[in-house]
């Protein structure tokens, strides 16, 4: 659910909450359209309009998902349905047939879903001021006369008297709200006359000979609204997964200038605001601040505080008036003073520099003048405070041997951190095989299940290094973590078979068909037992790796398109690992969100394969699952245990997203022809073993630079002496237009996420394959 309120005032904006059973409020003008979301199912999110009595007021809404939801239009005024505010159904949506506010106020337009599905909406609204009030009396002393009208109207009025009246005109002034007064010269026309304010007004005037019948007419030239889009989308906010984040604004006037502030105390970003000073905007705009995503920033340092996105991104303001911009920090991250505090920005493009100073500091904000919007955030170089959250685990291990009788499994699980303490509750999928024996002349391969669950406490070593030991204060592993805790990497002690897990932060928020709908990345890993041939007495050991796209329908019909898969194969007693490709496939399926909210994939690949349960992280860029006797590759396998991730396509990757380091150990696989004198098939985790492929020192620049430290030349044969070198290789990475990561250099296709926290690579040829992928450090 995104938690959006908006506060309406010209001269000083203000949050509000919203109502009991409403995520938005939304001012906007008079010839706006908003692109929103309805999630959950039952949301309401509401737009404000702020009319004069006698406005003409029109607004439709439709989905933009043939799988979405229906939504409707609801009119109140002060929580009070609007009489003759007339909606009728108009194909996958609403319209609200036009109806004539008959008092001044702020009108709140609610877009209602269906209660059954959620997904993104268009609402479009127009409204027009009366042109023009007149009428007629008889003048006692001063008199007024009434009319509404928005704010920059020019206004015409004429008074004269009634046929065969004594009434002479003299029009004395224009009053309004928040007693506002135009004088007038007298006489019986004046204007056109600019109202400084919106709202109800009145002609005051009176006679110069005896009081009469009179009639009068005031003519109004309203101000063409300017037009704006305003996307307030799930998917444009880049808040939580299926939640969406915190927005707070209002439409600030030029002349006036204004405040928008969060007064929440809830909100993540409580205390943030900013104030625009007058003749700081060239026309009306609808500011707004809104919670972000947070962001590395450069030289070191570290996010202290959340990301604030003030918007429209790119609006300017006039360098003589800039805006004042406040934020909040995390005072936990500045036990002694705030000296080490930095404010980042962070373009359209990508690029996050500095903002200059001087900074004002208040009760956990940061106080600073800007000449643009964008988005803002504390950072430091100074010491962290530990993660806490929910994480995924992930492991992939074992240890074939060529002789012997081997293993190899996937972990996944829960890791919780919270308040100093760990708990872990992993569970793994497991293939055993090995050589005939007694039992079995042609050898044997079975899956095994299994799990385990430990807890103790964490310390902090370093700002990269948390400890974890047991209650009774034995080493119990290493967590690293890089400059943003979304992804962590858990290294355990040797005597735990799983010895490293890469940790993935669960989002908030629940998934749903519409959420998971779109185009994503596919990797999918298999290790398989094949069965013996007749007459064979050895068994074959097969590591497929595929890659390809898998498309999500809002329905939940999948697709997956391979573009083929690397298999190296070996067989057991004795023999040597063979590499083979096969050609593009194509798979389909159906997904279904089960009642604990675990997306559930049924594949209808012809054979009778087992539903596939996913973990979503990284704000639902990222679903995991192990399985077992999946097979998407060449045929039935006696035993099997794979790994399938969807890495969520994005047409808006860019080097300057991914740019940074990655974790040294990355975690990942293996598979190549190990020494002989070692007898070592090499299915392993990177960081156990001499390979170092995309394992070493790396920095990515935002101009697609490569630079490696601590690599050897000599691809990546473990029987070879790792020999530290750095080397710099100009544009060795790209993006293709959907998203694709290509490292020239290396030889490796992948993916990147939003994000860009987490690659996923395959890398192919030489004398052996390497999957895997590699975290934000």
């Amino acid at each position: 659910m995104r938690a959006l309120t908006i506060a309406a005032l010209v001269c000083l904006a203000f949050a509000f909450p919203a109502h009991a059973d409403e995520s938005v409020l939304f001012e906007v003008q008079g010839k706006d359209k908003v692109l929103g979301t309805i999630r959950p199912a039952v949301e309401r999110e509401s737009i404000l309009c702020n009319l004069v009595k006698g406005t003409t007021l029109k607004a439709s809404v439709k989905s933009t998902q043939k799988t979405g939801p229906v939504p409707t239009l609801e009119v109140t005024l002060d929580d009070l349905p609007v009489a003759g505010a007339i909606v009728t159904a108009k194909g996958r949506g609403a319209a609200l047939a036009p109806f004539v506010a008959d008092v001044s106020g702020t009108y709140k337009v609610s877009v209602l879903g269906d209660a059954v599905k959620d997904g993104d909406y268009q609402f479009a609204v127009s409204w027009a001021a009366q042109k023009a009030f007149s009428g007629t009396g008889t003048s006692a002393g001063e008199t007024l006369f009434p009319f509404a009208a928005p704010a920059g109207s020019a206004v015409t009025v004429t008074l004269a008297a009634a046929p065969g009246s004594a009434f002479v005109p003299h029009l004395l002034a224009l009053e309004g709200p928040s007693a506002a007064t135009v004088a007038l010269a007298g006489g019986a026309k004046a204007g056109p006359v600019a109202l400084p304010s919106r709202g109800d007004w009145n002609v005051r005037f009176r006679s110069d000979a005896a009081d009469g019948a009179f009639k009068i007419s005031v003519k109004i030239a309203a101000p063409k609204p300017p037009k704006h889009s305003i996307d307030i989308r799930d998917s444009a906010l880049g808040g939580a997964f299926s939640g969406g984040s915190s927005v707070y604004g209002a439409v600030i006037d030029p002349g006036t200038g204004g405040e928008v502030g969060v007064t929440d105390p809830g909100s993540p970003i409580a205390g943030s605001s900013v104030s625009v000073p007058p003749d700081s905007l060239g026309q009306s705009t609808s500011i707004f601040v809104a919670e972000s995503e947070p962001y590395v920033p450069p030289g070191g340092a570290h996010a202290a505080g959340p990301a604030v996105e003030f918007g429209p991104s790119g609006t300017e303001f006039d360098p003589a008036h800039p805006a004042t911009v406040t934020i909040p920090f995390d005072a936990n991250q500045f036990p002694v003073d705030t000296n080490s505090l930095v404010v980042y920005v962070r373009d359209a493009n990508g690029v996050v520099t500095a903002v200059p100073g001087p900074y004002t500091f208040g009760a956990g904000t940061v106080t600073f003048t800007t000449s643009h919007f964008s988005t803002f955030m504390a950072a430091t170089t100074g010491p962290r405070v530990a993660p806490e959250g929910i994480y995924v685990a992930l492991g992939v291990g074992g240890s074939p041997q060529m002789g012997l009788a081997g293993q190899v499994s996937v972990t996944t699980g829960i890791v919780d951190l919270k308040n100093g303490r760990y708990d872990n509750f992993l569970s793994s999928v497991e293939l055993y095989f090995g050589p005939p024996n007694v039992d079995n002349i042609r050898g044997y391969a079975y899956v095994s299940f299994g799990g385990d669950g430990t807890s103790g406490l964490t310390s902090l070593v370093d700002d990269a290094t948390i400890a974890l030991t047991d209650d009774g204060g034995s080493p119990r592993g290493t967590i690293r973590r890089g400059r943003r805790d979304d992804a962590l990497v858990l290294e355990q002690p040797p005597s735990i078979v799983h010895r490293n897990l890469a940790l993935f932060r669960r989002p908030q928020g629940n998934p749903t068909l519409n959420a998971l709908a779109g185009r994503w990345h596919a990797f999918v890993w298999e290790f398989k037992a094949e069965p013996n041939g007749a007459g064979d007495t050895d068994r074959a050991f097969t590591c497929a790796a595929n890659t390809g796209t898998a498309t999500i329908s809002g329905t939940g019909g999948v697709t997956f398109q391979f573009a083929g898969a690397v298999e190296r194969t070996t067989r057991f007693p004795g023999g040597i690992w063979r590499t083979s490709t096969t050609g593009p496939s194509k798979v389909t399926g159906t997904l279904e969100i089960d009642p604990d909210y675990i997306p559930i994939l049924r594949l209808a690949n012809g054979r009778e394969s087992p539903p596939i349960g996913f973990d979503v992280v990284l704000d639902g860029d990222v679903l995991l699952a192990a399985v077992s006797n999946m097979d998407l590759g060449g045929g039935p396998s006696d035993a099997q245990v794979g790994l399938v991730i969807l890495v969520r396509q994005s047409v808006k990757a860019s080097a300057a997203k991914i740019a940074g380091q990655l974790f040294e150990v990355s975690g990942g696989i293996d598979v190549f022809e190990g020494p002989v004198a070692d007898d070592e098939l090499g299915l392993s985790w990177r960081s156990q073993t001499a390979t170092s492929e995309l394992v070493d020192d790396r920095s990515y620049s935002s101009d697609g630079t490569l630079v490696l430290t601590g690599y050897t030349a000599s691809s990546f044969d473990p029987s070879t002496t790792t020999t530290p070198y750095s080397q710099s290789l100009p544009k060795a990475w790209s993006f293709s237009s959907d998203g694709r990561l290509a490292i020239n250099a290396l030889g490796v296709t992948g993916a990147a996420i939003p994000k860009g926290d987490v690659g996923v690579y395959l890398l192919r040829g030489g004398s052996g394959m390497l999957v895997g992928f590699a975290l934000r450090r």
